[in-house]
């Protein structure tokens, strides 16, 4: 019977490889300088978290947790690896803007940027890191507009 410490599918050495978030965002600040002065070429890049589309949630919820959201127990993976919650949305938000050269644009809510956010169902500083992926979009703004809204909110 496999245990819950390491997912069976793929062993012991590569879980403590895969998705290396921790180690990964330990190395942004020397990456990111690399980038200013780089080629867009290279390979020397901020580290983003990657999801499939469906919901970007339930990424973020496994880099904090290190398990898969959909399985209980949930089996661990690379728990060493494991980030902060406000890690992980800096690596959604503002590093995946600096990985298109677009820091000056987007990727935090500031004056003179284009004002993209969500809007969530819950605070996800409030809830348990296992409902991280069960909040709700009810409201997306691009650019400043509106594009989404839930139950014509």
């Amino acid at each position: 019977m496999p245990s819950n410490k390491e997912p069976s599918a793929c062993g012991a050495p590569l879980a403590k490889i895969a998705s290396p978030c921790r180690t990964l965002h330990s190395s942004f600040t020397q990456i990111s300088r690399t980038l200013i002065t780089r080629d867009a070429r290279t390979k020397s890049h901020p580290i983003v978290l990657v999801s499939p589309p469906s919901n970007p949630l339930d990424a973020i919820e496994t880099a904090v947790r290190r398990q898969d959201p959909y399985e209980e127990p949930g089996r661990i993976l690379g728990q060493d690896q494991e980030i902060d919650l406000i890690t992980a949305l800096d690596m959604y938000t503002r590093n995946a803007a600096c990985i298109m050269r677009l820091e000056d644009k987007t990727g935090s809510v500031e004056i003179g940027k284009r004002a993209d956010l969500i809007v969530l169902d819950r605070n996800l500083f409030e809830i348990p890191v296992t409902e991280i992926n069960e909040a709700r979009v009810l409201l997306t703004i691009m650019d400043g507009k509106t594009v989404y809204s839930a139950n014509g909110m």
